[in-house]
């Protein structure tokens, strides 16, 4: 009897002195006074993983050197590359200007290091943010090996825009005589 009374104590004691966090219908990010105005409005959040699986596929097909990607592309497609160039195009298009591309390599090597859904309910959009290592072998004899972070935006689970930005390795710097 000792021993059971002893544990309801024990009970009431951690029930009594536990911290309760209180509920609130406000964000963190409500109460937060940024130090400098964002002109994409919204407030972002993670999003649906489902995303993270379409660009994933995208580039492990793409890796393969597999040209069967339209079920993974919008009927349009707008590209922003890290070398400058711009593309709106249709999925064909699109397609077809990736065949090109394919055919001058004869191997991709590619590394996810990282991918993260992300959705803007205001806006209606949704993104995955995404960063990968990547190493191309052409068929010229030369390779290209670079770090890729790309944000996709995806219309209805299809890619429909993609902003790419990469960093080369670091070249090898000579030692100081």
């Amino acid at each position: 009897m000792k021993k059971m009374l002893g544990l309801v104590v024990l009970v009431m004691m951690l029930f009594a002195c536990e911290n309760k966090v209180s509920e609130t219908s406000s964000s963190a990010s409500d109460s937060l006074a940024f130090p400098m105005e964002v002109t994409y409005k919204g407030a972002p959040s993670i999003g649906n993983m489902k995303n993270v699986q379409t660009v994933m596929e995208w580039n492990k097909r793409l890796s393969a050197l597999n040209m069967d990607l339209g079920d993974l592309l919008a009927d349009t497609v707008t590209w922003h590359l890290s070398d400058g160039t711009e593309m709106t195009a249709s999925r064909d298009s699109t397609i077809a200007v990736l065949k090109g591309f394919v055919s001058s390599i004869n191997s991709l090597k590619l590394t996810y290091t990282a991918a993260i859904p992300v959705d803007n309910a205001a806006l209606n959009d949704e993104w995955v943010l995404s960063w990968t290592d990547e190493t191309y072998s052409f068929k010229d004899g030369k390779t290209d090996h670079q770090f890729i972070h790309e944000d996709y935006r995806l219309v209805d689970g299809k890619i429909r825009e993609v902003f790419q930005y990469a960093r080369k390795e670091p070249g090898v710097t000579p030692v100081a005589k």
